[in-house]
């Protein structure tokens, strides 16, 4: 349908948190993974690990710096894929929620029409 995949847009908010612990050490959260998970060598927690585990994710992608970031990691995780070309129909307008969600049963066909109710 065009919606933003939320297991792979996860995968790309945690690689960008990888880029920023490898890159900005000015931020004061970094700082303190450093001094306490990194030099310190102590044991550290589940979140931790699985930031770490994204640094294959960020080497593989070419950033550019601003804004964006994470849309950049996740469009590179997801790949080349085509929009819908009817979804400024549904997304991009003034529409009630009642007509998005009648176009949107249309589309998948099961939409109530007489001739359907006729069968």
């Amino acid at each position: 349908m065009g919606l933003i995949n939320m297991n792979v847009w996860n995968r790309a908010a945690i690689a960008m948190l990888c880029w920023d612990l490898a890159n900005n050490e000015d931020k004061l959260w970094i700082k303190w993974i450093h001094a306490y998970y990194l030099k310190g060598h102590n044991e550290s927690s589940w979140m931790i690990r699985k930031i770490m585990h994204a640094k294959e994710i960020v080497d593989q992608v070419k950033l550019k710096e601003g804004k964006g970031m994470v849309k950049q990691i996740y469009d590179y995780l997801r790949g080349e894929q085509t929009k819908p070309k009817w979804k400024c129909l549904m997304f991009k307008n003034a529409a009630s929620p009642k007509a998005i969600f009648t176009l949107w049963i249309l589309l998948n066909k099961k939409l109530e029409t007489v001739d359907r109710l006729a069968k």
